[in-house]
């Protein structure tokens, strides 16, 4: 009897032993178990960052092991070698021994405001499946207007009619406006009516060449879209030469007209254009000779030479004539040197294809950069500052934010008492690491590296300042000072008792104070947002006449003790 009774503990320790599981790391060599794995969507629709993560096998594993990477949303991708799909991206890593193997995850960007929510899966014959949350933070802004206008003209699309139909128009309409969302300039000058010539090219750049005039006074830039035949079957854009943009009569080295020809046969091949795809079926704009082509990707790259990448802009043609771009502000962000071929197209130093280096996504010519699935044509961090450079003034959108703290103060702790606050940031690449910067917590209290906050049980009281830095998935850092103020335990599970006398109640604008010694009070909204942070000695004086009528608290530091306040 005693024998079974050790068997069958021996048995039940065995199967309640945690299995063995792949171990999924971050950049900061953090483990995600039961940690949710953070996605930027950028403001505008752009390339967004590919984060790195690393998968290692478990203790005692056997190899050759593979694992299967699965995502439940198409709008997510991996790097390649991967599939893209309908259903969602799928990966396969073979694991050869012990060390770990990186790969990347991202998502393609939507237009609308939302965040999302979906789910990561590895998975193996051995180990089964383990699941993680993957949170995409949406910034685009919706509401948003740029100044700055391109407006589009299909008047000159006679010949072929490659424009005539509504979902055509959209799509070259659509193209241009997202170019034309990251620039702000406003204060160019207006173009008169019939003063902008643009050149309305023949077949093959040659046959029934004219010039075509805007009919109608604009500011911002003025582009014509038409079909012409080219062989073999290419499209082709750049601007108007013969006037740049003005302010105040003075000129700019940036060009105010354009023109985008599209031949009516199809990209390199015969089997025309396609306004079907959408951002869920992104992965399908292979854009291949031998598939038909998206017609949003070539209007994207081809209205990308009419507004920045051509020798027509004076700065542009000093990087063209050198061969590459090394102004100090991009090689900060590629690390490297941006080269511009014959065709303005921007490549590496061996003329291949170059990727971004945060999205991993082909920059301005270097649309099939083998990183992450090919796919639809979109604006790059990169491209974004290549047109700041030229002249642009380049909206101050998500993509350039830097890591900043939103917490401003943390509140009071009671020794033996449960303690939570959050401290949060916003800005940069939102993978964030919190850490302790100097020197220490209060005793008790610990940090959340993945969430920022502060919690625990406050073991010693006194006033305790720290620092805590916040780094994001590109290394930007904020460092900030806090102050936590720890009072002296509660005595015998009684209600603290307030130290000060607070009148009157209600009030229109001012609450006097009167306390034995001093106080540190904290003065915060229903929201229980800290409005005030006030020191009284004896007695003082609280001006709430900046605030709107409703309910305010005043705090003790203390002793926790809370005033209820009404202004009206």
């Amino acid at each position: 009897m005693k024998l079974f009774y050790i068997t069958a503990l021996f048995f039940f320790v065995c199967t309640t032993q945690t299995p063995a599981q792949i171990v999924l790391k971050d950049i900061f060599n953090r483990n995600l178990s039961q940690q949710t794995i953070m996605l930027t969507d950028w403001e505008g629709y752009m390339a967004n960052p590919a984060i790195m993560l690393s998968i290692t096998a478990p203790a005692g594993a056997t190899f050759p092991l593979k694992v299967t990477l699965r995502a439940n949303n198409s709008l997510l991708y991996f790097d390649i070698p991967s599939t893209a799909s309908v259903v969602g991206p799928a990966k396969t890593i073979t694991l050869k021994n012990n060390n770990p193997v990186s790969f990347y995850l991202s998502n393609f960007p939507d237009r609308d405001s939302l965040s999302e929510q979906y789910t990561l899966t590895l998975s193996t014959s051995k180990y089964g499946m383990q699941s993680y949350v993957v949170k995409v933070i949406d910034q685009d802004l919706p509401s948003y207007v740029s100044p700055f206008k391109v407006i589009t003209d299909f008047s000159e699309d006679s010949v072929y009619n490659v424009f005539n139909s509504a979902a055509r128009k959209d799509a070259v309409t659509t193209a241009a406006n997202d170019w034309a969302y990251f620039i702000t300039n406003k204060n160019f000058d207006a173009v008169p009516a019939g003063a902008q010539a643009v050149s309305i090219w023949g077949d093959d750049y040659e046959r029934q060449f004219h010039f075509a005039n805007n009919s109608k006074k604009y500011k911002g830039f003025y582009l014509y879209a038409f079909g012409v035949k080219i062989d073999p079957n290419i499209s082709g854009g750049s601007p108007a030469w013969d006037n740049y943009q003005t302010i105040n009569g003075i000129a700019t080295g940036l060009r105010r007209a354009g023109g985008y020809n599209a031949d009516p046969r199809g990209n390199f091949n015969n089997l025309g254009w396609s306004t079907s795809y959408t951002d869920s079926t992104w992965f399908l704009a292979t854009n291949y000779p031998e598939s038909v082509t998206d017609l949003y990707s070539v209007a994207h790259h081809e209205i990308g030479h009419c507004l920045v990448f051509n020798g027509g802009y004076t700065v542009f043609q000093t990087y063209e004539q050198k061969g590459y771009i090394d102004d100090p502000e991009l090689l900060n962000y590629t690390h490297q040197k941006v080269y511009v071929d014959g065709n303005d197209h921007l490549l590496d130093s061996a003329g291949g294809n170059l990727p971004d280096r945060i999205s991993k996504k082909g920059i301005f010519g270097s649309e099939n950069a083998y990183v992450i699935p090919f796919g639809r044509s979109l604006i790059t961090k990169t491209d974004l500052l290549v047109m700041k450079l030229i002249g642009y003034d380049i909206k101050n959108s998500t993509a350039f934010s830097i890591p900043a703290f939103t917490t401003t103060t943390l509140p009071a702790a009671i020794t033996g008492s449960a303690y939570n606050a959050p401290i949060t940031a916003t800005g940069g690449i939102q993978s964030y690491n919190f850490t302790l910067a100097s020197p220490t917590l209060p005793p008790g209290l610990n940090l959340n590296a993945f969430t920022g906050t502060i919690s625990g049980i406050p073991t010693q009281a006194g006033s305790y300042n720290f620092r805590i830095q916040v780094m994001d998935y590109d290394s930007v850092t904020a460092v900030k000072k806090f102050t936590i103020t720890v009072g002296p335990a509660l005595q015998n599970n009684k209600v603290p008792v307030s130290s000060l006398t607070v009148y009157p109640n209600p009030t229109h604008n001012y609450v006097r104070v009167r306390c034995k010694d001093f106080v540190e009070l904290m003065i915060e909204n229903s929201n229980q947002e800290i409005l005030q942070i006030k020191t009284i000695v004896n007695s003082g004086t609280i001006n709430l006449s900046k605030y709107t009528n409703g309910i305010y608290y005043i705090v003790e530091k203390q002793t926790g003790f809370i005033h209820k306040i009404v202004k009206e």
